[in-house]
């Protein structure tokens, strides 16, 4: 049976930052013509200035949700009404097109 090896408090503190500071990545700096307008925006803020390409982007993946569950339905039709299977992946489309049209614009901050 082995024993444990017991440091004292000092070398256990260095072990730790040491493995830390390999884990910590500083921030990417990228050399862009325009100046960065806000690094940290404002949920409210970032969907104020959504764009037209955002609000499509984000009826296009509430869209495509449910089209595809239609489309797999008829390729393999289950016994049962579809309606409720429907809602939900409608829900979850809508919730994901949002998700993307919201990143889609806070990427104009960085």
């Amino acid at each position: 049976m082995t024993s444990a090896t017991v440091y004292p408090m000092s070398q256990l503190l260095n072990r730790l930052t040491k493995h830390r500071n390999l884990l910590y990545k500083p921030r990417l700096r990228l050399q862009t013509p325009f100046p960065v307008i806000d690094t940290d925006p404002h949920f409210f803020r970032v969907v104020r200035y959504f764009r037209p390409s955002d609000y499509v982007a984000w009826a296009a993946g509430t869209a495509i949700a449910p089209g595809l569950l239609v489309g797999l339905e008829r390729l393999n039709p289950t016994p049962g009404s579809i309606r409720s299977p429907l809602k939900l992946v409608t829900f979850l489309g809508a919730i994901g097109g949002f998700m993307y049209a919201y990143q889609n614009s806070s990427r104009m901050y960085h």
